[in-house]
């Protein structure tokens, strides 16, 4: 049998790279020296393509026992709903009461049984992340609904 999972991941390179291929074939390409917009895509579709083709040909080479499984959707639904409350939240609550929303979601599973490794990511990524983007890059983000 085949690595199914090398196959598969080698096919979504490769179509990642067609992909950014055309969609860049308009761009000036440029040299290496005076690089064009459309240098850069090109270089990386090429080595997506190369990485894409190098997969399948290790996918059809090894044999593997292991079979794909279906997908636990639930993570990415959690994921995704932290996403789009942040996104909703963070003109109207601010930035601290958004990032709890996006970290609470997100990390829902883990909160019963390790609450204060999640209450220190939160507060971590929370400051971390407000002191880059306020501070240092200047972005005018309120901290919390009243400010």
């Amino acid at each position: 049998m085949y690595d199914h999972k090398s196959i598969l991941s080698g096919v979504l390179f490769l179509a990642v790279g067609l992909a950014a291929s055309v969609l860049a074939k308009d761009y000036e390409l440029g040299t290496a020296l005076q690089m064009g917009p459309g240098y850069f895509p090109r270089i990386l579709s090429i080595a997506l393509s190369a990485l894409g083709i190098c997969a399948i040909g290790t996918g059809l080479i090894n044999r593997s026992e292991i079979r794909i499984e279906k997908p636990n959707l639930v993570p990415l639904l959690l994921v995704l709903i932290g996403f789009f409350s942040f996104a909703l939240l963070v003109d109207r609550a601010g930035f601290f009461i958004a990032s709890f929303a996006l970290i609470f979601f997100s990390c829902l599973p883990r909160i019963r049984r390790h609450t204060i490794e999640v209450l220190l990511l939160y507060v971590a990524l929370t400051g971390f992340c407000y002191l880059t983007f306020v501070y240092w890059f200047g972005m005018s983000l309120h901290a919390f609904w009243w400010g």
